[in-house]
C-alpha cells in the first residue's frame, strides 16, 4: 500500500502549523501588531502630507512628524518580513526539509523513505543522493500520539534505519537498529496515516504534542 504525498498537501500542512501550534502565537501577535503599526503610520503620513504648508504653490520640506512615521513604516515592514520568514522557516521544518519522501506498507511493515536537499543556498532545491529508510513491523510501532489541531504524529519505532550514501545506486552506508526511536511526521498523506493506524486496530492517543525549538524536534 502506497501513501500519496503532494506539494499542495505539504503546503497546507505548513499553513496549519502556523495557525494551530502554540509555539508561534508570539510571532503571530507580533506580525499583527506590525501590520497595525504600518496602517496607523501610513494614515498619519497621509494626514501630515495634506497639511504641509505651501509657498507659491510649492510644498515645503516634510515635517519631522512625517519623517518619523516614514522611518517607523520602514522599520515595521522590515520587521514583518523577518517575522514571516522565521515563521515560514520554523513551520517548514519536518515538512519542506524532506525534499522527497515515500511512505508505504508492505508485508505488514511500514517503510518511510526520506530524501533531503543537497545543501544550503541554491543547493537546497537540489535533491540529495543520500537517503534514510525507516522500517518497522506494524506490531512494533508503539505509543502513537496524534495532535488533532496541528496534525502532528509521533510514534516509537522498534525496527531499523538504513542510511544510503547513494539511494539511486542502492549504496548502503550503514544500518542501525531502532529501539524506541521517536519518529515524527505531519499527516499530510493520502490516505491519512492516523486513520490507517486506527483501521489496523492500533491505539492512537489524541493529545496536544508539545516540543522545544532548541532540541531539534521542531
Amino acid at each position: 500500500m502506497e501513501f500519496e504525498i503532494t506539494a499542495k498537501a505539504k503546503k497546507k500542512a505548513i499553513q496549519r502549523r502556523k495557525r494551530t501550534e502554540k509555539k508561534w502565537i508570539p510571532m503571530r501577535i507580533a506580525s499583527v501588531l506590525c501590520i497595525a503599526g504600518i496602517i496607523y503610520s501610513v494614515i498619519k503620513i497621509v494626514h501630515w502630507s495634506k497639511n504641509i504648508p505651501t509657498v507659491d504653490g510649492y510644498g515645503l520640506a516634510p515635517t519631522p512628524e512625517m519623517d518619523m512615521y516614514t522611518n517607523i513604516v520602514i522599520a515595521l515592514v522590515i520587521g514583518l518580513i523577518m517575522l514571516r520568514a522565521f515563521l515560514e522557516g520554523f513551520c517548514g521544518n519536518w515538512i519542506r526539509t524532506r525534499m522527497s519522501e515515500r511512505l508505504w506498507v508492505e508485508d505488514d511493515c511500514l517503510y518511510h523513505m526520506i530524501i533531503g536537499s543537497h545543501g544550503t543556498g541554491a543547493n537546497q532545491f537540489v535533491e540529495s543522493s543520500g537517503a534514510d529508510i525507516f522500517k518497522a513491523r506494524l506490531e512494533d510501532i508503539r505509543h502513537i500520539r496524534h495532535d488533532p489541531a496541528s496534525n502532528r504524529v509521533e510514534f516509537d519505532l522498534y525496527g531499523e534505519r538504513v542510511r544510503y550514501s547513494d539511494w539511486r545506486r542502492e549504496k548502503v552506508e550503514r544500518t542501525r537498529t531502532l529501539n524506541g526511536y521517536t519518529h515524527r511526521v505531519y499527516d499530510y498523506y493520502t490516505p491519512s496515516l492516523v486513520e490507517y493506524f486506527k483501521e489496523q486496530g492500533m491505539k492512537v492517543t489524541e493529545e496536544t504534542i508539545d516540543f522545544k525549538i532548541a532540541d531539534g524536534t521542531i
